[in-house]
């Protein structure tokens, strides 16, 4: 009994750490976004990614005997110097993160609109055992959704910054949210709950849109303290002078960080890091699957226990490791790059050598029009007009 208690002793402290461990690491990742600029924070995002992949070459048996092992490697990658990471890697890692956003929109605008049907579909199949619980839940859930969605797109309208296109976008918005109503009363596999949502999460996107227009056209000034060259600095050392800032710098830190861990912002990085988890175990189910494919007429044993455990969600811990931090990491980059945009030229953009005519254009695409925001809501729609016709009921 003793030996048991010991044992379950450890492996709750293994438990605690990985906890302890990723809340320290969400914490600290805007702090140095705010105090030390986009190059530490993407120094630190890589350490993280680092530390993942050598905890994942260490027993879990030794992890387990070892209190707080995570934690000990962690203090000791901290106490490195910041510029110990060689500069084409963090170079590399930084377009990554920049490039990753038009894949991310798309995959974060997917996953969304199926997680709501499939789980609209999951409820509507407990109808013959609760016929009055679940349709007073799917008529509860439409009319909050439809309710919230009118809120949003009245506020959008009523904005006297809201652009012309931004209307136009709203009606159009609007439009597809009763063309989908219509579609899904005529249509006998149709949810209205599904319509409900979907017009939920088209008005979300466009005011994701709006807001991040705003931030781009009212730049927060880079703090002047920020420096590329960080000398023998470590993390903990960086992560300390925080405490020792000036008042200007301070403040500086405060309009950043006003937009890097706002309620909606942190809400909005959950959806896009949970999309991003869930399109790898969608990858790894549909893998699964193609494998029992070719065997369906034999009896298999690993192709039942691949077809039973195709819905749990099994991905490697490694790999949920590494997509959390970099999905994560991307979204800080992608606010801090609207957020402090300045002078018309993204930070790390040489514009020299394009004519001035070509620079508006892709302004106005990038910054002003946010044509990822508007692909995100194409695919939306399409996502589900694919999913309602679709003739497998499989989601």
């Amino acid at each position: 009994m003793a030996v048991l208690l010991w044992c379950s002793g450890f492996f709750t402290f293994y438990s605690a750490s990985n906890a302890i461990l990723g809340l320290t690491g969400t914490m600290l990742m805007p702090l140095y976004f705010a105090f030390c600029g986009s190059e530490a924070a993407i120094r630190f995002s890589l350490l993280l990614c680092v530390h993942s992949v050598i905890l994942s070459f260490i027993p879990r048996a030794v992890k387990s005997f070892i209190p707080m092992a995570q934690i000990a490697l962690f203090i000791v990658l901290v106490l490195l110097p910041i510029n110990v990471t060689p500069f084409f890697a963090v170079w590399v890692y930084e377009k990554l993160l920049l490039l990753a956003d038009p894949l991310l929109s798309i995959i974060e605008g997917g996953q969304v609109i199926l997680f709501m049907m499939f789980a609209s579909k999951m409820i509507v199949e407990q109808i013959e055992e609760e016929p009055t619980i679940v349709k007073s839940s799917i008529i509860g859930v439409s009319v909050l959704c439809y309710v919230i969605a009118s809120w949003i797109g009245r506020q959008i309208a009523m904005d006297a910054s809201t652009t012309t296109f931004e209307m136009w976008v709203l009606i159009a918005v609007f439009s597809l949210s009763f063309s989908a109503l219509v579609i899904c009363l005529l249509k006998k596999e149709g949810i209205i709950s599904d319509a409900a949502g979907l017009s939920l999460v088209l008005t979300s996107i466009l005011w994701a849109m709006k807001q991040e227009r705003l931030m781009s056209t009212n730049p927060i000034k880079l703090p002047d303290a920020w420096s590329n060259s960080f000398g023998q600095q470590s993390f903990l050392t960086a992560f300390l002078s925080m405490a020792t800032s000036s008042i200007s710098q301070l403040g500086q830190a405060k309009l950043i960080l006003r937009n890097l861990v706002s309620p909606t912002y942190l809400f909005l990085a959950l959806i896009r890091v949970s999309a991003a988890l869930c399109f790898m175990w969608l990858l790894k189910t549909f893998y699964a699957e193609g494998l029992t494919e070719p065997d369906d007429d034999e009896d298999s044993t690993y192709g039942e226990a691949a077809r039973g455990s195709s819905w749990t969600f099994s991905v490697n811990p490694l790999t949920v490791r590494l997509v959390f931090i970099f999905v994560y990491t991307e979204f800080l980059v992608r606010s801090m790059t609207i957020s402090t945009y300045n002078s018309g030229s993204p930070p790390g953009t040489d514009w020299t050598a394009i004519s001035s005519w070509i620079r508006t254009m892709l302004y106005g695409a990038l910054y002003e029009v946010r044509v990822w925001r508007v692909v995100q809501l194409s695919v939306v729609v399409m996502t589900y007009i694919y999913k309602l016709f679709s003739e497998t009921d499989e989601y």
